[in-house]
C-alpha cells in the first residue's frame, strides 16, 4: 500500500509493524544466540521515523503519540536506550498525563546491560487507558 499510497502516516506504521514482528518471528543467529533480525529492525525504526516525520509537516502538527511510543518500545528492545530514553521524554513532553512514559524515564539507566538484578514481578510498565 505505501507504493500505492505514497507518504501516508497510517501505512508506514503499519509497515512498521510488519518489519517488527518479522524480526521477532524470524530471529538471526549473534554470537551463540538468537537475537531479532538486525535489518528488519532497522526498516521498521525507518517507516516509524518516516512516519512521525510526516506527522510533523501537517498542517496542524500532530502529535502522533502511537507511533512514537511504538517506536519508543521498538528502539528499547533493540538495545538502543540513550534513543529510546530520549523519545519517552519526549512523549512525556507532549502528553504529561502518560503513564507509560513516566515509567520508563523513572528506570534507573545503565550503560552497561546485566549491571542491574533482573526487574521484580509487577515490574512490567502500568496499563495505558
Amino acid at each position: 500500500l505505501n507504493r500505492r499510497i505514497r507518504n501516508n502516516i497510517v501505512f508506514l506504521y503499519r509497515l512498521g509493524l510488519c518489519y517488527e514482528i518479522a524480526a521477532f518471528q524470524h530471529p538471526r543467529r549473534y554470537l551463540f544466540r538468537l537475537q531479532p533480525d538486525k535489518a528488519l529492525l532497522q526498516s521498521a525504526i525507518d517507516c516509524y521515523e518516516r512516519a512521525i516525520a510526516l506527522s510533523a509537516v501537517r498542517l496542524p502538527p500532530q502529535k502522533s503519540l502511537t507511533v512514537r511510543k511504538t517506536l519508543a518500545d521498538l528502539l528499547q528492545r533493540a538495545g538502543k536506550t540513550v534513543r529510546a530514553r530520549a523519545m519517552w521524554q519526549e512523549i512525556a513532553e507532549m502528553d504529561r498525563q502518560c503513564r507509560e512514559a513516566r515509567f520508563w524515564i523513572s528506570r534507573p539507566q545503565t550503560l552497561i546491560a546485566g549491571l542491574l538484578p533482573a526487574p521484580r514481578e509487577g515490574g512490567s510498565p502500568p496499563a495505558t487507558r
